[in-house]
């Protein structure tokens, strides 16, 4: 999965590549929380959202 699709496939799912931490984060917003969720690829990035979503 390409950033893009990311971004398509979770729209209102702000997310961005930590110079630092070298990953990638997102702010997961559901109506009981808000989530930071970071992974080493868009792959598990989006696999990280969407636990998150389910919970």
């Amino acid at each position: 999965m390409t950033i893009t699709e990311f971004r398509r496939s979770f729209p209102g799912v702000p997310c961005w590549w930590g110079t630092f931490t070298r990953e990638w984060w997102a702010l997961v917003r559901t109506p009981r929380r808000d989530r930071l969720v970071h992974a080493s690829s868009v792959d598990g990035l989006a696999r990280a959202v969407v636990r998150e979503l389910r919970r």
